[in-house]
């Protein structure tokens, strides 16, 4: 089965995304080692932290996302929402009891978007849950709408702020 190559078009910009987070010092260490961006047919499985804790796997035909993190229900919340609000798709929770172990999109309109945003949630569980350690002397470079107490909020806001950034630097290239 060959790539789809408007899946290998999405990794690209994933990738180029990556980078210059990476670059930004928006990534943990470990977790930008083992990120990938993999595609098989139609479907593309990303790789944000290890391949049994955040993973994503999206189904271009479909317009699909398979989006799970079994340790931190708030990166969870946030990637429900940043999807519906930036990518158009319609997003619920996967469940285990009562748990959230997950987001399933579908009918994701802006698939470009939807890669920036995977690439943007990558050490998202380390900003929300220890910002001061995280940033640690950049915590200032943090845009002043964002410095926000509630964590689901203040990542929900940095996201958006690198959203415009990046797609202002594709619409440029």
């Amino acid at each position: 089965m060959s790539a789809n190559p408007e899946l290998v078009r999405l990794c690209k910009i994933w990738e180029r995304v990556a980078e210059e987070l990476n670059k930004m010092g928006l990534y943990w260490k470990d977790d930008y080692e083992i990120m990938i961006c993999r595609v098989m047919g139609d479907k593309a499985e990303v790789v944000i932290r290890d391949e049994y804790d955040e993973m994503s796997i999206v189904d271009c035909a479909k317009r699909e996302l398979e989006w799970s993190d079994f340790e931190f229900e708030e990166a969870n919340k946030v990637i429900k929402r940043i999807v519906e609000e930036r990518a158009g798709g319609t997003c619920e929770y996967a469940m285990v009891g009562d748990a959230i172990i997950g987001v399933d999109c579908r009918d994701i309109k802006d698939m470009e978007k939807l890669f920036m945003i995977l690439a943007c949630s990558t050490s998202m569980v380390h900003r929300m849950g220890v910002p001061r350690k995280f940033y640690g002397r950049r915590l200032e470079k943090i845009d002043p709408e964002c410095r926000v107490e509630d964590p689901i909020e203040r990542e929900i806001c940095v996201i958006n702020k690198l959203l415009d950034k990046f797609e202002r630097e594709l619409k440029g290239s």
